[in-house]
């Protein structure tokens, strides 16, 4: 069952929710003591999921030495058990990690790119347990995963950059048959990020090419094919690696975030492109980058891993696009990949991040408080098969709303059905009765508007 709210018209009733919300009160950036994890010898990627399905968020990491996943399950109060170890082969150098539903059957599977035999493999989950599922070639040396529904089928597709044959490996996803196309961008590219660059609907690919310093934008034709439609300098002096993308500024547009030597550079996205990048110093090399909610006021904000040191580096979003001072916490020495979840159940994000050459993974509790009682609280990011998509935060934006909005369209009666009339103080009113109806649409604005 479907309804015929667009996007278009469900953006204008938010906005006109939007306007009688409550604001939201600004917090610092802070984390409890840190806690290590002993992992194997140099761990390097890192996903977080709810992997055993008992509502709380697990972690799982790569390591170098033997070549596997170690999984650690959490407790939901920010404790953590070593759980299965999941070899992937011997020298077959397991990197970045995504944590997604990839077969559609509900649990949280694992697909790692393998860096060394040039392949991305997928770790089919069946009741918590892991095993080798399809796997498919890449180009060589395959580096900075990431997922998201690029053909609108409803399911996550991957992609990956391939440092050494200087192409990307765009992977579609039919229910769990992965098929892959190379598309040629920079030199050594580093990391790939998925984001709507274009403001078209579609999910488009941005990768950070290492030696000859530029950006390559892969333009989605709408049906998750791609072709390069721009290929920029970043800055001449530097070399970009980490990535990530999200709406920094607010208007509705994906910007970008690039690590490249000493800074993490941010550009936000304008009608034509992008606008001048504003660079930010971050410590000594830094390579991953992650945008993410840390201090639950409803923005974006910036983390990123000190590559040649010992820290990750953390900058507060002001609300524009614009961000504060740098808060630095220790972590073991070469932090690699970063991942964000809520690790303790208490409505923020927390974020945890294997260090290389300490073999320990440190994980970083939010000290912030969110707010896990928020009805209209429905998700932490708005593009299906990315990490968060329908786990709430604590956080009420705009991703809360399209979520909502694409449950609603697709028929799903668990999440869309939410009261018997749109009538307050009615009998019925806020009593789900097994129909959606247009009563559950403006009866989600209510709990919209009323913020958390």
């Amino acid at each position: 069952m479907a309804y015929g709210t667009s996007r278009t018209l469900g953006r204008a009733l938010m906005l006109a929710a939007v306007a009688g919300m409550p604001g939201v009160a600004l917090a610092d950036i802070a984390f409890t003591a840190p806690i290590t994890l002993a992992t194997a010898q140099r761990p390097g990627g890192v996903a977080v999921g709810d992997f055993n399905a008992d509502g709380n968020q697990d972690i799982a990491v790569t390591v170098d030495t033997q070549d596997r996943i170690m999984l650690f399950t959490g407790n939901g109060a920010g404790g953590f058990a070593p759980g299965q170890s999941i070899l992937t082969g011997a020298g077959t150098g397991p990197d970045t990690l995504q944590a997604v539903d990839v077969d559609g059957n509900g649990t949280i599977d694992l697909v790692v790119a393998l860096h060394n035999v040039g392949l991305v493999r997928v770790y089919v989950n069946t009741a918590g347990s892991f095993a080798a599922g399809s796997g498919v070639a890449t180009g060589a040396d395959p580096r900075g995963l990431d997922a998201g529904d690029i053909d609108g089928d409803g399911d996550a597709d991957f992609a990956v950059a391939n440092r050494a044959t200087n192409n990307v490996t765009i992977i579609r996803n039919n229910a769990g048959v992965l098929a892959a196309v190379n598309v040629a961008v920079g030199v050594e590219p580093r990391d790939v990020t998925m984001g709507d660059f274009n403001n078209d609907g579609d999910l488009d690919i941005a990768t950070g090419n290492h030696d000859d310093r530029t950006v390559s934008i892969l333009s989605n034709n709408g049906t998750g094919t791609f072709s390069v439609s721009s290929t920029f300098v970043l800055n001449a002096g530097t070399r970009p690696s980490g990535l990530d993308s999200g709406d920094l500024n607010g208007d509705g547009r994906d910007d970008l975030a690039i690590a490249n030597d000493n800074r993490v550079s941010v550009l936000l996205a304008t009608a034509t492109g992008f606008g001048p990048r504003n660079d930010l110093p971050a410590g000594a090399n830094p390579g991953p980058v992650l945008v993410v909610d840390l201090d639950a006021d409803g923005d974006l904000d910036l983390a990123s891993g000190d590559e040649l040191g010992s820290g990750v580096w953390f900058r507060e979003n002001l609300g524009t696009g614009t961000f504060g001072v740098a808060t630095t916490i220790t972590t073991g020495l070469h932090p690699g990949d970063l991942a964000a979840g809520d690790l303790d159940n208490s409505g923020t994000m927390d974020i945890v991040v294997p260090n290389r050459d300490a073999n320990t993974t440190t994980v970083l509790i939010n000290a912030n408080a969110g707010n896990p009682n928020c009805p209209a609280d429905l998700t932490t990011g708005a593009v299906v098969g990315q990490p968060g998509y329908g786990v709430p935060n604590g956080v009420l934006n705009n991703d809360d709303f399209f979520y909502y909005l694409a449950q609603f369209a697709g028929g799903n009666v668990a999440v869309a059905d939410l009261t018997t009339t749109a009538i307050p103080g009615s009998a019925g009113y806020g009593v789900p009765n097994g129909v959606i109806s247009n009563d559950d649409f403006f009866y989600y604005l209510s709990l919209f508007a009323a913020g958390c």
